[in-house]
């Protein structure tokens, strides 16, 4: 329960569908009715915001933005997550991987956002050794402090799970230490 509780507080404080409403903009910069009223619902009706990002990405798939499609992907794919259905938010992201360019700067969020759900869902299943991978790979896709503090208790949680105490400890202090040196 207290950990479900710690994964519930880390999603909400540092969640990304609301981060990346605030800083991705489509290439495109069309308007997608749907895209935008999914965000009305995200945080307290999740079965409505995933019906309007399913809506949403058919409008950008119509309009070949597969940046736009990959977004609602990598949203719906972290709603899947949070509902507990891990199977099909892994199914989900690896779809949006189809959609996102590891090459275009302006995909790293979202892709960041992505490859951290995998490892979030790889955890959830005891797939310790993906949710590592996938936690690694997420590290590439963003340079924010916060962001990268996120991945590493994340990867804390892994070892514990896993009842490698010794490397979730020095993990843990790690990031104490650094968060105890910038106050």
């Amino acid at each position: 329960m207290y950990k479900s509780f710690l994964y519930f507080l880390v999603l909400i404080l540092f969640g990304c569908s609301q981060k990346q409403e605030a800083t991705i903009d489509s290439p495109k910069k069309q308007v997608n009715p749907f895209y935008e009223k999914a965000f009305v619902f995200i945080d307290n009706d999740q079965d409505s915001a995933f019906y309007y990002l399913n809506k949403g990405k058919d409008v950008f798939i119509e309009r070949k933005d597969s940046f736009g499609a990959g977004k609602c992907y990598v949203n719906m794919a972290i709603i899947q997550e949070n509902t507990g259905d891990n199977f099909g938010s892994i199914e989900t992201s690896l779809t949006a991987l189809n959609f996102l360019n590891e090459k275009d700067f302006s995909h790293y969020y979202s892709l960041y956002c992505n490859y951290n759900n995998l490892g979030v869902a790889s955890t959830n299943l005891k797939n310790y050794d993906d949710a590592r991978r996938f936690y690694d790979k997420a590290y590439l896709f963003t340079k924010d402090p916060i962001d990268k503090l996120m991945l590493a208790n994340n990867i804390g949680i892994v070892y514990h799970d896993e009842k490698n105490y010794g490397k979730a400890i020095t993990i843990y202090k790690k990031l104490l230490d650094s968060i105890g040196s910038k106050s």
